[in-house]
């Protein structure tokens, strides 16, 4: 079975047939719903809060892709590095190409930059001053005061998520239809 079933009530394949039921508001609801670090944070750090942050992170030509470098994780889940095999690496690109095409983006060099960048700075703000060469990244954290992570609920995460996506969305990418979907994620269907 290759199936799965959306917040929307919609299929998706991961064939990529059905790539066209993901809608923004599927990938924000599902990556605003998933904590980073399989749970291992002091508080609900969503995934959906952490791709709004590297979106800040990045020149404004790369926000978008920022912003949906792990979108394809709405239907794949955050799964933490070590425990990805070269197997579901392959298959995590694959799905991400289908995000790629379908939303109109490519995660490029500054995006991946910024994301290792996000995820030492998360790694000194969660669980110690520098574990950068504890999980071996390249990259240096973020400066303070320049960024602090601020806990929101999944809610909050889900429609900051929304507002950048808005901003920075290019114009052929599938957009917000606002009488299919109202604001209770429920009555979606």
């Amino acid at each position: 079975m290759t199936v799965i079933t959306l917040a929307n009530g919609l299929p998706f394949d991961f064939s990529g047939e059905t790539i066209a039921n993901v809608t923004p508001e599927v990938v924000a609801l599902s990556l605003s719903q998933q904590c980073r670090y399989a749970g291992h944070t002091p508080y609900f750090y969503s995934v959906a809060e952490h791709s709004v942050h590297v979106s800040d992170h990045v020149d404004r030509a790369y926000r978008f892709a920022a912003l949906m470098h792990d979108a394809h994780e709405a239907v794949v889940q955050d799964i933490v590095r070590p425990l990805k095999t070269d197997h579901f690496r392959e298959f995590e690109a694959m799905v991400q190409r289908l995000f790629e095409r379908h939303f109109g983006f490519e995660v490029g060099v500054e995006v991946m930059r910024a994301d290792d960048r996000m995820l030492a700075s998360e790694g000194r703000e969660f669980f110690g001053d520098d574990v950068t060469a504890t999980w071996g990244l390249s990259e240096r954290p973020f400066r303070r005061p320049f960024f602090r992570l601020r806990p929101d609920t999944p809610e909050k995460a889900r429609r900051m998520w929304l507002a950048v996506y808005a901003e920075h969305a290019p114009d052929h990418a599938p957009t917000h239809i606002p009488h299919l979907y109202p604001e209770d994620p429920l009555s979606w269907r």
